[in-house]
């Protein structure tokens, strides 16, 4: 396996040693003059990076990269999308809030102009500095591709059915700070969404939603993934504060969203710690970061976590890649 990691001085790749107790072995270590918000592999193999200055680099050995602006306004970048489908096209999403899509495969985007056009829009906003909402995540569904959600911090939950050209609320009672969500192909109508007053589960693509607090401590919900094989085992990251303050846990649910256990067994203490990021890649395997530097990794659903990375950097992303 590998690593994509996004910090705040470039763009770092890791490779699995041969002994599974040594940490990985970095691989390449590249653009540390920017700040990386997101990361992603195309279905061909490539690595992502996007920056807070408005570029996306590109590379497919972890070591030679490419780097293209063209289109996106030097705008930071929080987000990014791809689909196995329709690996031509991608999305960004930026802060403040707008999305660009890109049908050359990351060299040329273009704004979408609809976006900034839904009702409410003008009143997104965060309540921290610098009080300019940005797009959290951006996913496609993983059976239509044209079907494109976003999720902001702060303005709720939107989709689109045409690619992108034309968008709606989908936000009812889930809150407006919408931190990350998640959608399987197994389970196509269901919706996990993680916010600043719980996670949150929708049955209908967005149009309600329910909330989801049985056995969890916390309530700011940060990240959420689904198991690639498994759309009924959940992981999630959840904060007693909204800053990087207080402590921080990580638990899984195992029937869907109902009801949630802490897994904790191998780590250290999170306090203070905020986890960044959570990427699942295959059957049993996911991994987190902190905004620390550390990454830990499980191969058995979180039933026992250990570190594969520790470091000085601050992490603002993760990608788990196939070797």
């Amino acid at each position: 396996m590998r690593i994509a990691v996004g910090t705040t001085r470039g763009i770092v790749v890791l490779k699995e040693r041969e002994d599974p107790t040594e940490n990985w072995e970095l691989i390449s270590h590249a653009h540390q003059g920017r700040n990386i918000q997101a990361v992603l592999t195309d279905p061909r193999g490539s690595i992502l990076a996007a920056s807070s200055q408005g570029s996306i680099h590109k590379t497919k050995d972890g070591e030679n990269w490419m780097t293209t602006t063209e289109g996106l306004d030097e705008l930071n970048i929080t987000a990014i999308s791809s689909h196995p489908k329709t690996p031509m096209v991608m999305y960004v999403g930026t802060q403040p809030p707008f999305i660009y899509r890109s049908q050359t495969a990351g060299l040329r985007w273009q704004k979408m102009p609809n976006f900034n056009k839904l009702p409410g829009s003008d009143g997104w906003t965060y309540p921290v500095p610098p009080y300019r909402a940005r797009v959290t995540k951006l996913r496609q569904h993983p059976l239509h591709p044209n079907v494109v959600f976003a999720s902001l911090a702060q303005g709720g939950f939107v989709g689109s059915l045409d690619g992108g050209l034309n968008w709606v609320e989908r936000t009812v009672n889930a809150g407006r700070e919408v931190n990350d969500f998640a959608i399987h192909a197994l389970a196509p109508t269901r919706i996990f969404a993680a916010t600043s007053i719980g996670l949150f589960r929708s049955q209908d693509l967005g149009g309600t939603w329910e909330l989801l607090d049985q056995g969890l401590p916390y309530s700011f919900a940060r990240h959420v993934a689904i198991s690639p094989y498994n759309p009924n085992f959940i992981m999630a990251s959840l904060s007693q504060m909204r800053d990087d303050s207080g402590s921080q846990i990580i638990a899984c649910s195992a029937d869907g969203g109902d009801s949630w256990q802490v897994r904790n067994v191998g780590l250290p203490s999170l306090n203070n710690h905020r986890i960044t990021s959570i990427s699942a890649i295959s059957d049993g395997v996911f991994a987190f970061s902190t905004i620390t530097g550390n990454i830990y990794l499980s191969t058995n659903n979180g039933g026992l976590w250990r570190a594969i990375y520790l470091s000085n950097l601050t992490i603002n992303t993760i990608q788990l890649m196939p070797k």
